[in-house]
């Protein structure tokens, strides 16, 4: 699910005065889910093993995801004569959230 949300604004003041600004946020939510949530994950932590640790399933991990990004912009135009003088502010917050477990709630390592 993704959401997104903007407000701009340009104002011509004067002749020689414009000022916009620019305020949006952006929220996205994820999940990862693998094919098979029933299986651990088994590593095989032996020095040449001569039948290979095997699992049930492909193992890894899954969870909620969630990014949210704020922005803001703030410019002023300005013209003198044959100048253009011009300055801004932007400012931009971004947070990510990720939520992971292991695929059936554990892992195992094979050691004999």
């Amino acid at each position: 699910m993704v959401q997104t949300h903007s407000i701009s604004y340009t104002g011509y003041i004067t002749d020689n005065l414009i000022v916009t600004a620019m305020a949006g946020s952006i929220e996205a939510q994820y999940e990862t889910s693998p094919l098979n949530l029933t299986c651990a994950t088994i590593n095989d932590g032996r020095d040449n093993p001569a039948v290979a640790a095997e699992a049930c399933g492909p193992g890894g991990s899954f969870g909620e995801n969630k990014d949210t990004n704020n922005q803001i912009a703030f410019d002023i135009e300005y013209q003198w004569g044959d100048h253009t003088i011009t300055a801004g502010y932007e400012f931009q917050k971004r947070d990510t959230t990720r939520i992971s477990r292991p695929v059936a709630g554990h892992t195992y390592t094979a050691l004999l």
